[in-house]
């Protein structure tokens, strides 16, 4: 399954707000892992066929 890895860089309500291109969950976790400490939230995003579903990555 192809997913979109998002993630924010500032502590702010609206932050900075960062979307990579599309790839595997096992690219996405690998990526995900190098920039956890610099990011304030991150999630994963993947289109089911007639919606978007977003899956937060917990700490």
């Amino acid at each position: 399954m192809n997913v979109h890895l998002c993630w924010k860089t500032e502590n702010t309500p609206k932050g900075k707000i960062h979307r990579s291109k599309t790839m595997t969950v096992k690219e996405a976790m690998k990526n995900y892992n190098r920039i956890k400490s610099s990011t304030t939230e991150a999630y994963l995003r993947y289109f089911d066929g007639w919606r978007y579903v977003t899956y937060k990555i917990l700490k």
